[in-house]
């Protein structure tokens, strides 16, 4: 990093991204000269006008409209690396952020909200929204630009014979491309969302207030980072399927990794949400959600040269990498509540005397949660010999499940036969996988296998000691995870890659959970003094 020279010989070596390179070290450095200062402006003006309009006294409307105005960036040396053609540029330019001059400028954002009660007092309540949302290429995006060939010489080699060079890092760089880390440049866009939900209030017989509601979004040109040199171009076989040819050299010969930002991505959220809520006369207050949800999009969030997506296999196609969204739970359920002691002086028993001071204005609290499990996606992590392109994920046996936590495994090397799903010791069946052929993409797809569910309760007691007028102590005991459930974690590392190595060979710990999601009970004290 900025010059700092880092070698290191690891105990098990990956499979080298080139064949010409085969040994036991491996290489991250920074060239000496980087210069990582930029010097950024940007200008931006929001405008906003709403109005809240009764039509009558059952129906009012909400109506609103946004304009954000936010020329690009503007880097006062003209220092934004680009490459206009990332598949034959062979020098990094800089210049302007990106051709357009202002992707914002016809940003216009309207609201609409609508109200309506029917039978006034007596019946339901409906209520309906729609908005469109702009996100600003900010601040937030720009940073990591700084971070790139000309201004920092990175240079990554893997699995290559050092005994010439060792431990000179400058010397085992020197020849070799560079890394680089880019924008669209040509076509980039500021991401937009689209919201719109249905909702139907209705208050029930014994004070419940329930609301059901649809709740919907679809955002376009989101933010994604995908490799786009380190593989041939694909031939497309007669069944539509790609096929990356045995060649030794990447598509830009120029460069080594070029990791690509885009803002074509897209995503959908679809949810029912459901909740109930009441305030009993003994002190409790009851309040229970529910949500039946799905969101599916291209990624789920922006990988780069140091954090790459390693569940992403051809970049240039996204919706071959469309699936569950990382963060998508299919079912969710909250219940919360709150009582109050019924001992103390305002309350019906106790409220004088020792016992009043002892046990009086206690407070019992407690959340209840359950959720569906997160989904994960199966990976490999293998090399074919004459093969540049590398498969990131299996492909599935044909007629076996893409979600294979249930049942019995039917056995493979080094899974026993019968063997029980959904245990830790083996949570999915990694016997339903195989390696792809030479050449081509994984058929398994991304996120397709759901993680194990998620129980939890929490308790907190409370009570507050007034010490005079304006002063106040306030006494907390929280439980989390009180029953000491435990969770299992999601299958992260080592468990959701099925082969690995060259030759491929059956990853012995893919299927087992080694981890939790959630800690093991906690409990904690804490006192609030406000004056």
């Amino acid at each position: 990093r900025g010059g700092e020279e880092s070698v290191r010989d690891p105990v098990e070596s990956p499979a080298p991204d080139s064949l010409e390179e085969e040994g036991t070290t491996s290489l991250i450095v920074a060239l000496p000269g980087a210069d990582l200062h930029q010097y950024r402006r940007q200008t931006l003006f929001g405008f906003y006008v709403q109005d809240n309009y009764r039509v009558n006294s059952s129906l009012q409307l909400n109506l609103g409209l946004r304009y954000e105005f936010a020329p690009r960036v503007r880097e006062l040396l003209g220092r934004f690396p680009f490459l206009s053609d990332p598949t034959r540029d062979s020098v990094t330019q800089t210049g302007p952020f990106f051709t357009k001059d202002n992707p914002s400028l016809l940003n216009f954002a309207p609201r609409l909200g609508i109200r309506w009660s029917p039978w006034n007092d007596q019946g339901p309540v409906l209520s309906a929204g729609f908005g469109i949302y702009y996100d600003q290429l900010l601040a937030s995006t720009v940073p990591n630009r700084r971070a790139v060939s000309p201004f920092l010489r990175l240079v990554v080699r893997t699995n290559f014979d050092s005994s010439a060079t060792f431990p000179d890092a400058i010397a085992a760089a020197v020849g070799q491309p560079f890394q680089q880390h880019i924008l669209d440049y040509e076509n980039f866009a500021n991401p937009m969302m689209l919201r719109y939900h249905f909702s139907v209030q209705q208050q029930l017989l014994g004070g419940w207030q329930v609301q059901a509601s649809y709740v919907g979004a679809r955002n376009n040109h989101l933010y994604r980072g995908y490799e786009a040199n380190r593989f041939p171009l694909p031939v497309t076989r007669p069944d539509g399927s790609l096929f990356f040819p045995p060649r030794h050299s990447q598509i830009n010969p120029a460069f080594d990794s070029i990791n690509i930002v885009t803002s074509d991505a897209q995503s959908f959220y679809n949810a029912l949400q459901v909740s109930m809520n009441k305030a009993f006369d003994q002190g409790i207050f009851l309040q229970a959600n529910y949500t039946y949800s799905k969101s599916v999009d291209d990624a789920s969030r922006v990988s780069g040269i140091f954090h790459p997506d390693s569940s992403s296999q051809y970049g240039l196609m996204r919706t071959l990498d469309r699936g569950l969204s990382d963060f998508d739970i299919r079912h969710r359920l909250a219940i919360n509540y709150f009582y109050t002691f019924p001992f103390g002086k305002t309350q019906r028993w106790w409220n004088s005397g020792f016992l009043a001071h002892l046990f009086g204005d206690w407070r019992l609290g407690g959340i209840l949660t359950f959720r569906s499990g997160i989904p994960i996606t199966p990976q490999v992590n293998i090399r074919t010999p004459g093969y540049l392109f590398v498969p990131s994920r299996p492909s599935l046996i044909p007629s076996q499940s893409n979600n294979p936590v249930k049942g019995f495994t039917a056995g493979c090397v080094g899974v026993k036969d019968g063997q029980e799903l959904g245990t830790r010791d083996l949570y999915f069946d990694p016997c339903v996988f195989d390696v792809p052929s030479e050449g081509t993409l994984g058929t398994a797809g991304r996120n397709t296998i759901i993680a194990p569910n998620v129980f939890n309760f929490d308790v907190s007691l409370q009570k507050d000691f007034l010490l005079d007028s304006k002063r106040r102590l306030q006494f907390r005991a929280e439980f989390f995870n009180l029953l000491n459930h435990t969770n299992f974690g999601e299958n992260r590392g080592g468990s959701v890659i099925i082969f690995s190595g060259s030759p491929a060979r059956r990853n012995a710990t893919a299927g087992r959970i080694g981890s939790t999601a959630t800690t093991a009970r906690q409990i904690q004290f804490a006192l609030r003094f406000s004056f």
